[in-house]
């Protein structure tokens, strides 16, 4: 029974190991994402807030994102930095349905 024990112990701290990583590697692509600016379209910047049209557009209305629109151009043609998008709102994590997690915590 010990060796078992033992097992789920050291799979615990692999599992945080693991874990640890993978925050890392989020951050670290967050990160590149803020330093590579380019200028996105209203489709590309919904896209990347994983937002509707609408909810985009909702969020120039309100002014809660930065925008710009080219001289000349139409009414509805936005365009969008997207560092300043990353910076001013974080992307929406999708949920899921029907599944509960929980945090294990490491002993």
């Amino acid at each position: 029974m010990t060796n078992t024990h033992e097992e789920i112990r050291v799979m615990r701290i692999e599992l945080s190991e693991l874990k640890q990583l993978l925050l890392d590697l989020r951050e670290k692509i967050h990160q590149q994402y803020l330093q590579e600016d380019e200028i996105l379209t209203v489709n590309e910047a919904a896209a990347l807030l994983k937002v509707s049209k609408s909810t985009l557009f909702r969020y120039v209305a309100n002014r809660s994102i930065p925008y710009s629109r080219p001289s000349g151009k139409a009414k509805g043609d936005l365009r969008f930095s997207k560092r300043a998008l990353l910076e001013t709102i974080p992307p929406k994590k999708h949920k899921r349905r029907g599944r509960k997690t929980r945090e294990i915590t490491v002993l």
